[in-house]
């Protein structure tokens, strides 16, 4: 596995930003976790003003908390492997389902390790500010998100049947200073 650094997205990573997306939707896969709302965004501006907006507490959305969005980029390439998005705090909504943590990787980057190095890198900024443990959630039939979780110290808490009939699994990490 190759290292990768986490970046703030800025405007010169538009065209790898729209290819990533652009991957996704190709893999059928139209919902990025942990992109915070790239999938759903027409405008890479907007997106970038959005996220940047949301990153200072005197300026982020009505409804949403503080959060840091990264690109995971690959460092011997510069190959834009995947996204992490890093809420600092919960509202009703990330304390009961969504957690601190969500993040996708590059659909022809899967299976190389890439998630538990972005997940291991958040970590740290979360300890950084000061968090002694994260929550994340993922579907029960997502092995693989389920498997990065448990390689980076998550225990499963509890299980939550959703009306559409899914599973939604709850973890949290322990943060050793």
């Amino acid at each position: 596995m190759e290292e990768i650094e986490l970046i703030f997205p800025e405007m010169r990573h538009k065209s790898a930003a729209l290819a990533y997306k652009q991957e996704h939707f190709d893999h059928g896969e139209y919902s990025i976790h942990g992109s915070a709302l790239l999938d759903k965004m027409d405008s890479y501006e907007e997106w970038l003003k959005m996220i940047r907006d949301n990153s200072d507490e005197k300026t982020v959305r009505s409804s949403w908390v503080p959060s840091s969005t990264y690109f995971a980029f690959r460092k011997t390439d510069g190959k834009l492997i995947g996204m992490i998005d890093f809420r600092h705090q919960f509202n009703e909504y990330l304390r009961n389902f969504g957690g601190n943590i969500g993040y996708s990787v590059c659909p022809s980057e899967r299976k190389k390790g890439y998630a538990v190095q972005m997940l291991n890198l958040i970590l740290e900024k979360a300890k950084q500010i000061g968090l002694k443990k994260v929550m994340l959630s993922c579907y029960q039939e997502n092995a693989a998100s389920r498997r990065t979780i448990e390689k980076c110290g998550g225990l499963l808490e509890k299980e939550i049947q959703e009306p559409d009939g899914k599973t939604l699994q709850i973890y949290w990490i322990q943060i050793h200073s």
